[in-house]
């Protein structure tokens, strides 16, 4: 047992990612996370306990939280007038960023790719990344017949939805779960592949507000809080005033217009 943890320590480099050691430390202290079952949900002043009722009413909570119902109406109004207009791209095929894709973008996309659970295909990270290179050269050539050609498979757009509850909340509250959606690791490793250029061309033509942390490689939310932390610290040995204001948007990701995302890129 010891060569074994000693032997997995000393594989642990700065690629690594954080989860897939912690991963592997719960599981050897047998500190696995609940993913039982929902055993019954109060709906409406209702006991639910039927598997297809639990099933139902999350969905449909879930629903209500992304619909339009949520949006004020003159907004309504607006989205309406506006998404009736077509999104069109004029890509350049010169920049490189529009240019195929490699094996070695392929190989690294499926390097970082972490052992997630898969989507309806059943097809896991695990799996391609044992492939021999002839299979890999296929997958490669899938992925640029998809980008040349601009056209998605329709089963990549299919998830397999999994409820967990949040953390201290009430657990019969259909209300107080977070969708999960298990898609297709194929389809994944190919938004990994752009997004990997799209970060390359946006830290190269530094598009990115210097301040911003999150979603950027080698940042996160702990230099906010040294900036925070050195502008409170600055404050006091001027003896001046400082003024923090932390904005928290609810539910944004389910209620951000997309819509609107494209036609701003």
């Amino acid at each position: 047992m010891n060569t074994t943890w000693c032997s997995y320590v000393n594989s642990i480099t700065r690629q690594v990612s954080s989860k897939v050691v912690w991963d592997k430390v719960r599981k050897i202290f047998c500190c696995y996370s609940d993913t039982q079952n929902i055993s019954f949900l109060n709906y409406n002043g209702q006991v639910i306990s039927d598997a297809k009722e639990i099933g139902n009413v999350i969905g449909q909570t879930l629903s209500e939280i992304s619909s339009e119902s949520s949006y004020p109406n003159d907004f309504i109004a607006f989205k309406k007038r506006e998404e009736q207009k077509s999104v069109d791209f004029l890509p350049s095929y010169a920049e490189d960023y529009n240019s195929t894709f490699s094996y070695h973008e392929l190989k690294d996309a499926l390097r970082k790719s972490n052992p997630t659970s898969p989507g309806p295909d059943q097809i896991h990270n695990n799996m391609l990344k044992h492939l021999g290179e002839s299979s890999l050269l296929t997958i490669l050539l899938l992925f640029n017949r998809i980008w040349e050609e601009r056209v998605f498979p329709l089963s990549w757009l299919k998830a397999i939805v999994v409820p967990i509850p949040k953390p201290g909340k009430d657990k019969q509250d259909p209300n107080n779960y977070r969708p999960i959606a298990l898609t297709s690791c194929l389809s994944k490793l190919l938004e990994r592949m752009v997004s990997a250029r799209l970060m390359h061309v946006l830290e190269r033509s530094k598009w990115f507000v210097p301040s911003q942390s999150g979603f950027r490689r080698r940042r996160n939310t702990i230099d906010n809080l040294l900036k925070l932390e050195t502008a409170i610290r600055e404050a006091f040995v001027r003896k001046k005033h400082l003024v923090s204001i932390f904005f928290d948007i609810e539910k944004a990701y389910d209620r951000t217009w997309r819509y609107g995302i494209l036609r701003s890129v």
